[in-house]
């Protein structure tokens, strides 16, 4: 039999069909910061650089219509979709101090769920695109950790997020505040830390879940 003949229209083999193609079309898109319709050059973008004052997420409609954005909107996109489609889906935020207090690294992900099996859905992300079959968003962390801290001494923490109307022209302080004021999952703290230096609450690592919390410092080996 041929494989259409499984694909049934509403089904999860159907679903999947769909999220293939998304990724597909969302891979020819660009992926970076864009500030009044125009794609930065992040290697000259300095985080106190004043342009920073004119950025907005993106609509939904200019995301697809000029096919490019930051893994913010990337992330608002899929979730759009998915939630077109009936998917399971959820959305992450992982944030990792690179500096004195503010001066931070994000990186929003989807998770989609299909067939009883959680899936990585990464399209910003170039290095690392793909649909990924994952245990659960910890195998993602695990990735975000190592590739920007191989030696796991900064802090960093995790949210999951609803992306429901955060496409509506927010800045960059708004949406932040938007995602850190819902649901931390997991949050890693070095010891000995410097508390004034870091502003972050005082915790060695927590996690909603003791047994992802076990399961991920024996990954993880800080």
């Amino acid at each position: 039999m041929l494989l259409t003949d499984y694909l049934r229209p509403g089904g999860e083999n159907r679903k999947m069909e769909l999220v293939m193609k998304l990724h597909k079309q969302m891979m020819r898109w660009k992926s970076g910061t864009v500030i009044d319709g125009e794609l930065q050059d992040e290697a000259e973008l300095s985080l106190d650089d004043p342009i920073w004052k004119k950025y907005r997420t993106q609509t939904i409609y200019s995301i697809h219509r000029y096919k490019q954005g930051s893994c913010w909107d990337f992330v608002n996109y899929q979730h759009h979709m998915f939630k077109k489609w009936e998917i399971e889906d959820e959305s992450y935020m992982f944030i990792i101090d690179i500096g004195p207090p503010g001066q931070i690294v994000t990186h929003t992900f989807s998770v989609i769920h299909l067939n009883d099996i959680s899936y990585w859905f990464e399209c910003s992300w170039k290095e690392e695109a793909g649909i990924v079959s994952i245990d659960s968003f910890l195998d993602v962390i695990v990735k975000l950790a190592h590739y920007y801290d191989s030696r796991s001494i900064r802090n960093y923490r995790v949210y999951r997020y609803d992306p429901e109307g955060l496409d509506r022209y927010l800045t960059d302080e708004k949406f932040y505040a938007r995602v850190s004021g819902q649901e931390l999952v997991l949050e890693k703290i070095r010891e000995n830390y410097d508390e004034e230096s870091t502003g972050l609450y005082h915790s060695v690592y927590r996690s909603g879940k003791s047994d992802d919390t076990d399961w991920f410092a024996e990954r993880f080996r800080f």
